[in-house]
């Protein structure tokens, strides 16, 4: 069983090390560069670290989706939840998959759009086995009009044999299937990247074999992916 420990994620360095394991310096890694001023000095001093503002929202942000996630609905059970500014939607998913049990063995990621940042992170959910198999379905607007983070995203997943779609597609899902049997669906109106605004969100909890919520909405996903799916390109 792979676990995320969202509690040891109040440093930045502590998350950098469990979304990168394997990473190398900002310049050769393709990883997303830090934005916001440096809030700690460490240039030139061997051992200290630069602590950006991003990187204290963004650790802020997993310890409040963690809170957002303190009562689970159980098996045939709904929560129900608004989502503000502080933090996106791949915060809670970092959230949910430390609070439950196993490891998820097909990820289905439906979102409008999402940051470069979001893009690397999926990846390292693979990286680190937390995630098995992972489908990512964004919209054609966004391959059209953010083509650098759709291109990271591309790049991100076919390097690790996962499939991207881009389609007309305004859905915002989370579809998990955990090797217990767990079925997890989050809806809602939040993309993986936050919006700053007020989003709704579901989260229901079902088990294999009688999981409908879960199971229409992967129907429906895996027709529209493979119809849309993009292509890797050859080297």
């Amino acid at each position: 069983m792979t676990s995320i420990d969202v509690s040891a994620l109040a440093q930045p360095l502590d998350f950098a090390a469990l979304l990168h394991p394997q990473a190398q310096p900002a310049a050769t890694s393709g990883a997303p560069p830090p934005t916001g001023k440096a809030t700690s000095q460490g240039a030139g001093h061997a051992g200290r670290a630069i602590v950006t503002r991003a990187d204290k929202r963004r650790t802020a942000g997993l310890r409040k989706a963690a809170g957002i996630l303190d009562c689970l609905p159980a098996v045939n059970e709904v929560l129900w939840g608004v989502l503000y500014g502080y933090f996106d939607l791949c915060h809670l998913l970092l959230a949910l998959l430390h609070r439950i049990p196993g490891t998820c063995l097909h990820l289905r990621c439906a979102t409008l759009s999402l940051s470069l940042r979001n893009a690397h992170e999926l990846g390292a959910l693979l990286d680190i086995g937390a995630v098995r198999r992972l489908d990512c379905l964004c919209s054609d607007f966004m391959a059209k009009q953010d083509k650098e983070i759709f291109t990271a995203l591309l790049d991100t997943m076919h390097q690790r044999g996962q499939r991207v779609a881009a389609a007309r597609s305004h859905c915002k899902l989370l579809l998990l299937e955990m090797d217990d049997g767990a079925r997890w669906t989050l809806s809602g109106s939040a993309n993986l990247r936050t919006s700053r605004n007020a989003e709704a969100f579901t989260l229901c909890h079902e088990a294999a074999p009688a999981a409908p919520v879960h199971d229409f909405y992967a129907q429906w996903f895996d027709e529209v992916s493979a119809a849309h799916a993009i292509a890797q390109a050859q080297p």
